[in-house]
């Protein structure tokens, strides 16, 4: 599957993360204790029953969130020490993002909302890049089409294109086919897995959906705000949809 599986640099390490949340007179423990290595050049899944903790974590690990206590250390830099401009300019120049609603600028053509963020961080890109970005995802006849002009696995692809195209240290994708058919999904993680693949990205997933997950090199578990078990693929092999759902089923009756 993935060449630079036995690579040993990591691109992410978080380490005894917590976070809370106050509801009313409840004080929710969202993660406690969460810990996580995940290889550079890897694809790893987050998934967890509803409530788990697993968006938190990867919006922690990303700078989007800030957690109560623990580390985060991202391509060598530890989050905990960054201000908010600072943490902003991380965001920009060593994450990218792909959402579950896309997240595309209506007005702006597909290049156009590929260059963004490029864009935002001042990053000396232009068109041919985006264009070199868009080819990448077999959208480059699509490179002056609106989102509206689009369909959601084209969108899709257009933001897996931004997230990539400014080589970040992590791509995160928060179920980035929970809005797609079968068919237009399966082009997404084709596409999310060639960056791993052909590129050696590193990504990072949330989802609920043990076919996706499946794509990963290794799957982690989540409940309770900890990780409580793993899945790995080893050599060049490929995770089983069928063992991944019976963790999961497992996780949902505990």
């Amino acid at each position: 599957m993935n060449a630079t599986l036995g690579a040993t640099r990591d691109a992410l390490r978080i380490d005894s993360l917590t976070k809370h949340y106050t509801t009313g007179d409840h004080r929710i423990a969202a993660l406690d204790g969460a810990s996580l290595d995940v290889r550079e050049g890897t694809f790893t899944a987050i998934m967890g029953p509803s409530g788990s903790g697993k968006s938190t974590l990867l919006h922690c690990a990303v700078g989007m969130d800030r957690p109560d206590g623990g580390s985060i250390v991202v391509d060598g830099i530890e989050l905990g020490d960054l201000d908010e401009r600072e943490l902003t300019e991380f965001r920009r120049e060593r994450v990218g993002f792909v959402f579950q609603s896309y997240n595309l600028v209506g007005a702006l053509t597909a290049a156009q909302n590929t260059l963004l963020p490029a864009r935002l961080a001042r990053r000396p890109l232009g068109r041919e890049d985006a264009l070199k970005a868009l080819d990448d995802v077999g959208l480059r006849d699509r490179a002056d089409h609106r989102p509206h002009q689009l369909s959601g696995g084209e969108q899709q692809r257009v933001a897996i294109a931004r997230a990539v195209l400014t080589r970040p240290a992590v791509i995160c994708a928060d179920e980035p086919t929970g809005a797609l058919d079968i068919t237009r999904g399966r082009q997404v993680l084709d596409h999310l897995r060639a960056v791993v693949d052909t590129q050696g990205r590193t990504v990072l997933v949330v989802t609920h959906d043990p076919a996706v997950a499946a794509r990963a090199d290794r799957v982690v578990f989540m409940t309770d705000g900890r990780i409580v078990d793993e899945i790995d693929a080893h050599d060049g092999g490929r995770l089983d949809t069928g063992s991944i759902a019976v963790r999961m089923a497992g996780l949902e009756e505990s």
